[in-house]
């Protein structure tokens, strides 16, 4: 019985393994976990106009000369995500230097907007206070061009939604109130990136 037991184990444990080289790490992976500020302005908006889109209201649109809004925005994102790395090289002997990575991030937003109206008698302020959430994607390549000389290319995409109150401020005039109805903030935003990396 004792040499049927020390023969079973040494048929399992001389039992074959997989090697790496059967099995490929195809994909790296890593989580994100990000705070971070984006902050508009103060942006200017210059010559504009202002239009009337209200059901029935048929109002000619109007023009604002010169300097009309002084914008402010600051968005906090906290975002929560998932970064992939593809090393194409492992598979096709030409990219042996290319690395495809992708990222997929969601975050929940606090965001603060300020606008003062420079055409307006009085100094009138409005504010919107929002919270919400962003969805946020990346897609880009890191080929190598020489032994110590990477090129990135990058698509980035990020959309903002939020929800929360609007208050309206005129000391001149005695007017500050706030209301929560129909408060709606958002952006979209997409950008290419282009950077070289120096290995020393």
């Amino acid at each position: 019985m004792e040499q049927s037991r020390q023969a079973l184990v040494r048929h399992v444990t001389r039992r074959p393994s997989f090697e790496p080289a059967i099995c490929p790490l195809i994909f790296s992976t890593s989580t994100t976990i990000i705070r971070q500020q984006q902050r508009h302005g103060p942006l200017v908006a210059h010559d504009g106009s202002q239009h009337y889109p209200a059901p029935g209201d048929g109002r000619p649109s109007l023009a604002l000369p010169g300097d009309g809004i002084r914008f402010e925005q600051t968005y906090w994102h906290y975002f929560l995500g998932l970064r992939m790395a593809y090393e194409l090289g492992r598979h096709l002997k030409e990219a042996s230097r290319v690395k495809l990575f992708m990222q997929f991030d969601w975050a929940y937003v606090d965001g603060n907007n300020e606008d003062r109206h420079l055409l307006r008698v009085g100094d009138r302020r409005t504010y919107e206070n929002t919270r919400g959430d962003a969805w946020h994607a990346l897609l880009g390549l890191n080929v190598g061009i020489t032994d110590s000389i990477n090129l990135n290319l990058a698509v980035d995409y990020l959309k903002i939604q939020s929800t929360g109150s609007h208050r309206l401020v005129n000391h001149a005039f005695d007017i500050d109130f706030t209301f929560d109805h129909g408060v709606k903030v958002w952006s979209q935003q997409t950008s290419i990136n282009v950077n070289v990396e120096y290995l020393f």
